[in-house]
């Protein structure tokens, strides 16, 4: 079974799928106050497993997902659609998963090759960082159906696949 921090990640994954549903496809392009637009926000939060689980260790990227990346200009449109963006959300993931799920408690104590933050922070608490901005943006669409009127979705779904335990 794999770690619990990548089993929380998997989950946070869903969860956004979650939030996305219900929005129609006009509504997952808009910037409303300032904030991100949905489809941006896949992108961003594809970029940054990506840049953090992918890249660092060799793997060729899915896409060029820089336009998406932290410190980039503010996009007002976003450059793809939000299901070209959710298919590289999938191969990223799928390129991804299958080391995540080999990862120890020990691995997670380990640097990936880089600067940067791969000096300052650990596979482990690259993963939680990862997962808290997931939520971070799942957040940010919450507003974006509350501002358009439609339903907000349920705080925090099934747990399913993501219960803590103290395997390994």
């Amino acid at each position: 079974m794999a770690h619990h921090l990548v089993r929380y990640l998997k989950h946070a994954r869903r969860e956004l799928l979650r939030a996305l549903d219900g929005l129609d496809p006009t509504a997952v392009d808009l910037r409303l106050g300032g904030l991100n637009s949905p489809t941006w926000v896949v992108g961003h939060l594809t970029q940054q497993e990506q840049r953090l689980f992918l890249t660092p260790r060799g793997e060729p990227e899915v896409a060029d997902l820089s336009p998406y990346g932290s410190g980039a200009p503010v996009m007002l449109e976003p450059l793809h659609d939000i299901e070209m963006l959710l298919e590289f959300k999938r191969a990223v993931a799928e390129a991804v998963d299958p080391w995540l799920d080999t990862l120890t408690a020990e691995d997670l104590l380990q640097h990936l090759p880089g600067g940067g933050v791969f000096e300052r922070e650990n596979v482990g608490s690259l993963l939680t960082r990862t997962t808290h901005h997931v939520y971070f943006h799942i957040g940010q669409i919450s507003v974006v159906h509350k501002l358009l009127g439609y339903p907000v979705p349920s705080f925090v779904g099934s747990q399913r696949g993501a219960t803590f335990d103290l395997a390994p």
